[in-house]
């Protein structure tokens, strides 16, 4: 199956690139395209809460995705492929299958990159395994606590060890975030924390392992009943060498009341940034202390609507993105930023793209501090554009479409960039013969005005 497909222009998108004075040489290109394949389907999502793809530190390019059919709601009979390709030229270096598990939801997992290339993931019939970066053999798998069909997150430490974070339902009205420390060499238990925020339903977990190795959570819970929905989120420190809970914050009593966090980032000086909706309408954008769990300033904007990512630039500014809601699907992408100090907003942009399927993220910023952004922009088609950190006027743009999919409507795609600073996307196809999910998980390696880029939002730093 062959997804190098050539680019297709829609009028939406070459009226936009003219209008912004785009010419041809200021359009990224793909250096190469291929599929993920591991069987008749691939099911996957990516979103924020789960960690999709990573880059070795042997040239390659790690990635998780979800097998077979969704045939309703949340089926737990769903295997894991994972998979590593060089990251320059695409060629795929090995694979792992894992089957399907009846006590675990294979969505719920997460995938990190270990010094020398080996990679560690989650997902596979509830365990932690660590993979041999040259062969995909295991190494060492330990047992993890049921996640089902929430949200698990991983983050490396400065000493190669692993930090995770496993949300579990142990029954109707009770939620446990367990944050746990293995030794990258062998996988043995250093310390394990229990975190109970309770409710019903648990959709956010954000771990960062502290430039001082300790450990930053936000965890939490949006209850299904009684209506309306009263989330509660709270965000922890733990001690690098117990575990022991150095502070906590109750984040909807102390700093926002009623909204969901969409996305959680690090700075460069430990402080957390929070992105979330209130109601679906509105954005708020907050940071606290990373060493006190002090709340530091709180904002809301109406016109950014619907945030579904954050980055911070280098000197401590906030780029947050999103656009479509569910309440109005008119606005197209959206994005905005806001000063360190307190959350000023110091601009914002509406691209009027595909405004129907429209939402945006941010995926990296650049070191010149150009903002990328990506999302759907037209039908069937995948945009990514790079606008200035100054006033978000725009500076290039790429656009893929994709013929075969059976919608317009992509699922927010992973980014991550290479050691070379080019920009490999993970991008979730929908397909017409899978219910409830998408058939086909495409990667791209991208060359464009970013290259060299070192700093980028996300996980897999």
């Amino acid at each position: 199956m062959n997804f190098a497909l050539p680019r297709a222009w829609t009028t939406a998108a070459l009226a936009f690139a003219a209008a912004a004075g785009l010419a041809d040489g200021a359009r990224a290109q793909p250096a190469w395209s291929a599929p993920i394949e591991a069987g008749p389907d691939i099911v996957t999502e990516f979103s924020r809460y789960r960690q999709n793809a990573a880059v070795t530190d042997d040239g390659g390019l790690a990635a998780l995705a979800l097998l077979g059919h969704v045939p309703s709601g949340y089926d737990p009979e769903r295997g894991v492929a994972v998979v590593k390709r060089d990251a320059v030229t695409g060629a795929e270096r090995w694979r792992r299958v894992f089957p399907p598990s009846s006590t675990s939801i294979g969505n719920a997992f997460a995938i990190a990159a270990l010094p020398g290339g080996d990679v560690a993931v989650t997902g596979q019939a509830d365990y932690l395994t660590r993979l041999d970066g040259a062969t995909g053999n295991t190494v060492w798998s330990k047992p993890m606590p049921l996640a089902r069909y929430y949200a698990r997150a991983m983050s490396v430490d400065s000493g190669g060890n692993l930090v995770t974070g496993a949300n579990q339902v142990s029954d109707a009205s009770s939620v446990t975030t367990y944050v746990a420390k293995r030794a990258g060499a062998d996988g043995s238990l250093l310390w394990e924390t229990q975190l109970t925020p309770g409710g019903q339903f648990s959709v956010n977990l954000f771990v960062f392992a502290a430039s001082d190795d300790d450990v930053l959570v936000v965890s939490g819970h949006a209850p299904l009943l009684p209506a309306p929905v009263t989330p509660h989120y709270y965000a922890a420190r733990l001690d690098s060498a117990t575990g022991a809970v150095l502070w906590r914050t109750e984040l909807d009593q102390a700093f926002f009341t009623g909204a969901d966090p969409a996305d959680v980032a690090l700075t460069a000086d430990g402080d957390l940034v929070f992105g979330g909706n209130r109601a679906g309408l509105q954005a708020w954008i907050g940071r606290i202390d990373g060493d006190t769990g002090t709340p530091q300033w709180l904002v809301n904007h109406a016109g950014l609507q619907a945030v579904t990512d954050l980055a911070v630039t280098s000197d401590g500014d906030v780029v947050a993105a999103g656009g479509e809601t569910y309440a109005s699907a008119t606005t197209g992408w959206a994005v905005a930023r806001f000063a360190a100090a307190d959350g000023a907003a110091t601009w914002f942009r509406q691209l009027p793209l595909n405004p129907t399927r429209g939402r945006g993220k941010v995926i990296g910023i650049a070191p010149d501090g150009t903002v990328l952004l990506t999302g759907s922009c037209a039908v069937k088609s995948l945009c990514i554009a790079g606008v200035s950190p100054l006033d978000g006027a725009d500076r290039w743009w790429y656009e893929q479409n994709y013929p075969t999919a059976a919608d317009d409507f992509f699922y927010l795609p992973e980014a991550v960039f290479d050691a070379d600073g080019a920009l490999i996307v993970s991008v979730a196809l929908p397909s017409a013969n899978v219910t409830g999910g998408v058939s086909t998980v495409t990667q791209q390696r991208l060359i464009g005005p970013w290259v060299d880029a070192v700093f980028k939002d996300g996980f897999e730093e």
